[in-house]
């Protein structure tokens, strides 16, 4: 609910700088280009064997752009900030796993309270204005992308080396 609160505010912004491009520039979006374009072309749309591609291959976030183009019937810039606001805010939550995985059990024979330390580095990342470009600016649905699917694998690691339970590295 924090990175909501600290980040509803970039909600009713506009499409700016680097959005401008590769959203309303790129034809990728549209519902009458093929899907499969999407992983024949860059981030702005481009072909990625043109001399003027950037060379940035990131057809996951494209095709958030399209669904969410699709699903706004148009380029409304109010429900591609709330997919980046939800996204942080869904980030935050994961944050708080992976640092309760990391503290459990190393800090409990000195008496540190892993459950608010975990929560405390939670809520500093979730409010941190570090993030207001990733979450602002829709062009950072890259990083929160790269960010979630990044803590779910660690999630899942840290799960399957200990048969379901928290992995714990050199004791913590």
């Amino acid at each position: 609910m924090l990175s909501i609160l600290c980040f509803f505010n970039s909600y009713d912004g506009e499409f700016v700088f680097d959005d401008s491009e590769a959203i309303l520039g790129n034809n990728d979006l549209l519902p009458t280009t093929p899907l499969s374009d999407v992983f024949e072309h860059d981030f702005w749309g481009r072909k990625l064997a043109s001399k003027t591609s950037h060379k940035s291959y990131r057809p996951l976030t494209v095709l958030t752009f399209r669904l969410n183009y699709y699903l706004a019937e148009g380029y409304y810039p109010y429900g591609f900030h709330l997919i980046n606001i939800l996204l942080h805010a869904s980030v935050s939550v994961l944050i708080l796993q992976v640092f309760s995985i990391l503290f459990t059990g190393y800090y409990s024979s000195t008496g540190f309270n892993s459950p608010k330390a975990s929560l405390l580095c939670a809520v500093l990342f979730a409010i941190h204005p570090v993030h207001t470009e990733s979450v602002a600016g829709i062009v950072g649905r890259a990083d929160l992308l790269c960010a979630l699917l990044f803590l779910l694998s660690f999630i899942s690691y840290a799960k399957s080396c200990n048969n379901g339970k928290y992995l714990y590295i050199n004791g913590i």
